[in-house]
């Protein structure tokens, strides 16, 4: 006969008290977990603080740095939390030469402070500042990742003397993505900075006149004006990523020998718009399987910067045989985020297929009109259906929108579009193998 007792009083006691151990340690170690993420990112706010205000003194001439003792103390918000600052400057007497009661040398301390999990806590930073000054100029630069703002330790920042080609380079410290030239020549002297970093997009200054560039650059070059000028300089860099562009015909088989120009990425200058990548009047071609898997031009050992690309030659792009007929879900400009690999498909249609494409257009600036309703009917065949128009002012026509292409049937239709703030339109097109109508609309006024 099997042993058919139950649980004893005991035992249940014995499970609860153990399921009560494991919950409350669970819950102990998840709470303690938040507190140090919350503790990480506070100490991070509070040494840029600190970074921040020596910095404001470090453009002071000696002469104007206050003493200012007893510290000062003020509190100030950042992303969500409170800080407590600190500030002191007083006068330093060495020892080492002798005491003369005047003192040698300032001193600026910076204590941040602040409240985690019941406890106050603290970052200390201290900087002397002598009558004679650093010798020549001072360079600083701080860098960041452009997603989550955090230091970016470890990158190779490569300064440039642009008359003499001098060079200097430093990597990032640790703790807050900086790096000091001390004792540059600041005697109207401009320098090029290089950033980069493995994983990250690479980041360069230009010409500080843009006098030599065809484009107004947007990170120039550092120029110091005096021998004891300074300069402070922040930069973002951002995970670069893998890009594939693929051209598919209607049934997903990809397209070989598509020549494709593509630019985009980084935004480096103004008037005109300029990026950094760039295959203008240098097309690549599709490969056998209808790819282009994309570097970056300067460097083919660099993935892509994000940001959005396009196409130079969108107007023209395709294949004896096929049609351009538009991005894959309108995905136009095609957004590329940092540190992931993603791909833009480019849609093509066989000419001799039955099918209609309508794009539409601005009739003042011959820019297209992104979302407009556009209706094709032919009464004779029961076909009446409503596409919105995409980024590029397309909408494309054919007989099903299941994963099996049908054609249209060759016939008259009728097309009516309505846009807002556009007078409406309506057309009348004959479909027979690819068609393309190109509609102009007017803006009411």
């Amino acid at each position: 006969m099997k042993d058919k007792r139950g649980v004893t009083i005991i035992e249940v006691i014995i499970g609860v008290f153990l399921v009560g151990v494991i919950t409350t340690s669970v819950y102990a170690i998840f709470v303690q977990t938040i507190g140090i993420m919350a503790d990480a990112k506070q100490r991070m706010g509070a040494i840029a603080l600190s970074t921040e205000r020596i910095e404001y003194y470090r453009n002071f001439s000696y002469e104007n740095i206050p003493i200012i003792d007893p510290p000062n103390v003020a509190s100030i918000e950042r992303s969500g939390f409170t800080y407590d600052i600190e500030t002191s400057v007083i006068m330093i007497d060495d020892f080492e030469n002798g005491v003369n009661g005047e003192g040698d040398y300032k001193q600026l301390r910076v204590k941040v402070s602040w409240m985690n999990r019941g406890k106050e806590r603290n970052v200390y930073f201290a900087n002397n500042f002598s009558s004679t000054g650093i010798a020549h100029g001072t360079i600083f630069i701080n860098t960041y990742d452009s997603n989550s703002y955090a230091p970016l330790s470890g990158a190779l920042v490569e300064l440039t003397e642009i008359s003499s080609g001098l060079k200097a380079s430093q990597l990032t410290d640790d703790e807050n993505g900086n790096v000091l030239f001390y004792g540059v020549d600041g005697d109207n002297k401009e320098y090029q900075a290089v950033i980069s970093k493995n994983g990250y997009g690479t980041l360069n200054t230009y010409d500080a006149s843009g006098t030599s560039l065809p484009f107004d650059p947007i990170y120039k070059n550092i120029l110091l004006t005096n021998e004891n000028d300074s300069a402070l300089r922040y930069f973002s860099l951002s995970r670069t990523s893998n890009l594939v562009v693929s051209a598919i015909d209607e049934e997903g088989d990809g397209i070989s020998s598509v020549e494709v120009e593509l630019f985009g990425g980084q935004k480096t200058g103004n008037d005109p718009d300029t990026y950094s990548y760039d295959d203008t009047g240098n097309p690549q071609e599709t490969d056998a399987s209808g790819n282009i898997d994309y570097k970056n031009n300067e460097n083919l050992d660099l993935k892509m910067n994000p940001g959005n690309y396009r196409l130079a030659n969108i107007d023209t792009v395709g294949k004896s045989g096929y049609e351009f007929i538009g991005v894959e879900d309108g995905k136009y400009p095609f957004a590329l985020s940092a540190g992931i690999s993603d791909t833009m498909k480019l849609i093509f249609v066989d000419e001799l297929k039955n099918s209609l494409l309508v794009k539409i257009k601005d009739d003042s600036d011959n820019a297209p009109v992104q979302d407009a309703s556009v209706r094709l009917q032919n009464t004779d065949i029961d076909y009446d259906r409503t596409v919105l128009s995409d980024s590029l002012g397309f909408a494309f026509f054919r007989f099903d929108e299941g994963d099996v292409f049908e054609e249209l049937i060759a016939g008259d239709y009728d097309i009516e579009i309505n846009a807002d703030g556009y007078y409406d339109q309506s057309v009348t097109t004959t479909v027979s193998a690819f068609t393309l109508e190109e509609i102009m609309l007017t803006l009411i006024e």
